[in-house]
């Protein structure tokens, strides 16, 4: 089996999913020789009836839930069962796009180790397998229907599993922060990860509800707006300002926060490119993101924003901040 990018997924990250594909596509000149594939959530029974299913996570009991951004996370260790155990595998998130050609990453010399990916700066964390490459003929007890249900039976804490603590120490390596690199964009870059969900250039302006991150009590109610706009200002630690912009957020959007704008206006410069050429090649239909936009997994304004970009992903890049930005 050949070499294999896989970007796994769900219906709400599908269009960032299929441009980080598209990334791939562009930026790489060994396409003949690795496949890229998408793996989505909504194809895999045997996670997708475990919605609203009791789990532990960061050690406390929580729910899981289908229908939020980051419910795909446990297909990541579905890559090596997929690949029959054999050959090596690149695993990304669907926020993570291709600044370089990843064929260098799949060719690297492993020194032995099953895992390469970014650790955590506190390594009590533990590592981030939001990247991660892997020689799958050395991870065959990775059996993923059955770690599915020890998840579910609460035998394990499941950000133990995300974070690789379930895994020996020895079978993991490092690899260099440019192949997994957090919101910043630099001549070194090679995937660029869009990692805080708060800025996403594809979601600026939507309401950004914390309780889409997967670790809420089973069953728990969802407030009102009047109880949101009586808890924040009872709690309101931000000052006046602030008070007022979240109470009218609350007022039109149903949430006090909405998704921020980037810091870096060439991170949404490169995705708006890497869109805009994904549509026109058929990759992202206009209809998927009409779609897309209805169901609020994409920002309203996308089609003009699109209309406007008159600049290439590979312009984008020629602006990149020099590495030694800081003089170290």
């Amino acid at each position: 089996m050949k070499p294999t990018v896989f970007i796994h997924t769900s219906s709400h990250e599908i269009v960032s999913a299929k441009v980080a594909m598209y990334s791939h596509l562009r930026a790489s000149t060994n396409l003949d020789k690795f496949d890229i594939k998408l793996i989505q959530l909504e194809d895999y029974p045997h996670l997708m009836k475990r919605h609203a299913q009791s789990c532990i996570r960061f050690g406390k009991e929580a729910a899981w839930y289908n229908d939020v951004p980051q419910s795909f996370l446990p297909l990541r260790f579905l890559v090596p069962q997929l690949m029959g155990y054999e050959g090596t595998a690149v695993l990304t998130d669907p926020d993570i796009f291709a600044v370089a050609d990843v064929y260098e990453l799949l060719t690297r010399n492993m020194e032995d180790k099953a895992i390469l990916c970014r650790r955590f700066g506190d390594k009590s964390r533990g590592y981030n397998s939001s990247v991660m490459l892997l020689d799958c003929s050395k991870l065959r007890n990775w059996k993923w229907e059955e770690k599915i249900d020890e998840v579910f039976a609460g035998k394990f804490d499941i950000q133990d599993w995300i974070s690789l603590r379930t895994e020996p120490e020895e079978i993991i390596g490092n690899f260099e922060e440019e192949w997994n690199d957090y919101d910043t964009l630099t001549q070194k870059t090679k995937l660029l990860h869009n990692t805080r969900q708060i800025t996403q250039p594809w979601k600026t302006g939507l309401p950004f509800k914390e309780k889409n991150m997967n670790n809420h009590k089973k069953g728990e109610r969802e407030e009102t707006r009047h109880e949101k706009i009586y808890n924040i200002v009872k709690y309101n630690r931000y000052g006046k300002r602030r008070l007022l912009k979240s109470i009218k957020n609350i007022i039109l959007y149903g949430e006090p926060n909405l998704y921020q704008k980037h810091p870096d206006v060439r991170q949404e410069k490169f995705f708006l490119s890497l869109l805009k050429e994904s549509v026109s090649k058929g990759l992202v239909t206009s209809e998927l993101l009409q779609s897309e936009v209805k169901q609020g997994h994409i920002r309203p304004d996308i089609f003009n924003l699109l209309q406007s970009v008159n600049y290439s992903p590979s312009e984008v890049l020629q602006t990149a901040e020099p590495i030694n930005k800081t003089g170290a």
